[in-house]
């Protein structure tokens, strides 16, 4: 086997450890009660504790700051524009008690948006989201704004095996301190669950280390 094929191999297999790193942050089972944080208030809520992933995702309204919330009953991460009075926030309440005022939904609806400040370089491979709690329960034929992208949900999306949730399956890869934002497009959303792919520091140096061999390598045999 020839030096080239054998870096693109292990360059193959470095690619391959990084990917097996997925994790899948489950947000409706997270807000249920006795799960992992039970519905909840968070002015930033950071996946570093609990998933060893540096993300914060904070909610806002139209640009304004708002509460990323946890919501119980088959919902998962949403939008507080405000709180109960008096109600903690930032805290695993482990509960279904209802945080929210007013308490229909999440109570933000139009111009909802979550904001991720990424500060590990990851890829996020699948977003699945639902919309359990609005009169419109299905997301068929409805737009969500994905990072930027405006994606239309169809048929095909719904994903039987997170009980009807749909999912968006293009993944998008953050360098550390990249941000981005999941923002309504004509449709309410819950984040129902995230796959994470954390990209290691150790296996991207080394990837582009064999890249520059295999091309040197090439460069040579051309002469």
């Amino acid at each position: 086997m020839s030096k080239l094929a054998k870096s693109f191999m292990a360059a193959a297999l470095l690619v391959g450890a990084a990917n097996a790193q997925a994790i899948v942050i489950d947000f409706k089972a997270a807000a249920e009660p006795g799960g992992l944080y039970g519905e909840s208030a968070w002015t930033s809520f950071n996946l570093l504790t609990d998933f060893g992933i540096n993300v914060q995702i904070s909610g806002a309204q139209g640009g304004n700051r708002a509460f990323a919330y946890l919501d119980a009953s088959k919902a998962g991460m949403g939008v507080c524009g405000t709180v109960n009075s008096g109600a903690p926030v930032n805290i695993a309440t482990h509960s279904g008690a209802n945080r929210c005022n007013p308490s229909s939904d999440d109570n933000i609806t139009a111009s909802e948006e979550l904001r991720f400040a990424i500060n590990d370089a990851i890829v996020i491979s699948k977003i699945w989201f639902n919309n359990n709690h609005d009169g419109d329960v299905s997301l068929i034929g409805d737009s969500i704004s994905v990072f930027g992208n405006v994606h239309m949900f169809h048929a095909a999306d719904v994903d039987a095996a997170r009980g009807g949730d749909v999912v968006y399956a293009s993944p998008i890869s953050f360098a550390a301190g990249a941000s981005g934002v999941i923002s309504f497009a004509g449709e309410q959303f819950y984040l129902s669950a995230i796959e994470i792919n954390r990209v290691p520091e150790s296996a991207t140096l080394a990837l582009l280390g064999l890249a520059l061999a295999g091309l040197g390598f090439a460069r040579r045999k051309l002469h």
